[in-house]
């Protein structure tokens, strides 16, 4: 018995010392140092992809959950966005904290407050509720806002395009 507690100990230690040590502000060698946007704009440039930003709130809302299965989760449009886009999703949680989420893979940021980043990117996509999906342009403007989960994948990959091809073509003007 002496044992276990022993180990116990050790571990909750071990976890405490380990979840204490700074975490670099760096996701896929990104630096993140002056804001998410300006560096997955470099990213997307680089990639020649388009930023797509997701708010939702999984943990706490039904229309969220339903867009995430029926598109996030659709294996057409996962293969799509693998090749088009990058995905930053912003989930607000219920206490009241907020994740980002770089295609699929938890960021976990140093020296940013999330809360803050999260306001201002509501605020500069005039974010009203969740699910909303935003795709960026070149200049980190909306070219895109689907609110709401009454879309399929199919819908969604097209209204994408669609907003796309525009782009192209008002350059080519």
């Amino acid at each position: 018995m002496e044992k276990i507690f022993k180990k116990f100990v050790f571990a909750l230690i071990s976890t405490a010392i380990f979840s204490a040590l700074p975490v670099h502000a760096k996701s896929d060698s990104l630096s993140f140092d002056n804001g998410i946007l300006p560096a997955l704009k470099e990213k997307a440039k680089a990639e020649n992809k388009k930023i797509l930003v997701v708010f939702s709130g999984i943990e706490w809302c039904q229309p969220c959950r339903i867009f995430e299965a029926n598109v996030l989760k659709n294996n057409k449009f996962k293969s799509f966005a693998k090749k088009n886009l990058i995905i930053l999703d912003v989930d607000k949680k219920m206490d009241g904290s907020v994740e980002f989420t770089l295609n699929g893979k938890k960021m976990r940021l140093r020296n940013i407050d999330l809360q803050s980043e999260a306001s201002a990117l509501d605020k500069k996509f005039s974010v009203r509720g969740v699910p909303t999906a935003v795709l960026l342009g070149e200049n980190l403007d909306a070219l895109m806002t689907h609110v709401g989960c009454n879309i399929s994948a199919d819908e969604f990959i097209d209204k994408i395009k669609t907003a796309s091809i525009q782009v192209s073509e008002s350059k080519k003007e």
